[in-house]
C-alpha cells in the first residue's frame, strides 16, 4: 500500500486511499480494474498471503 498516486513503483498493482476515501487497485497511477477484469460494482476480497517457515 502506498500513501499517494505518485509514490506508486515499479510493481505491476499498488492499494491507495482515493480521495473519498476508498482503498483504490492502481497501475501506475491508472485504475487497474481494466487489467484484472474488475468492474463498478463488483465485491473483492484482499488477503494477504502467508510466508511458509522454512
Amino acid at each position: 500500500m502506498v500513501s499517494s498516486y505518485g509514490d506508486i513503483g515499479p510493481d505491476p498493482f499498488a492499494l491507495v486511499v482515493d480521495p473519498c476515501g476508498f482503498l483504490a487497485i492502481c497501475s501506475d497511477g491508472r485504475p487497474a480494474a481494466p487489467s484484472l477484469g474488475l468492474r463498478p460494482g463488483l465485491t473483492i476480497r484482499l488477503s494477504r498471503e502467508r510466508a511458509t517457515p522454512g
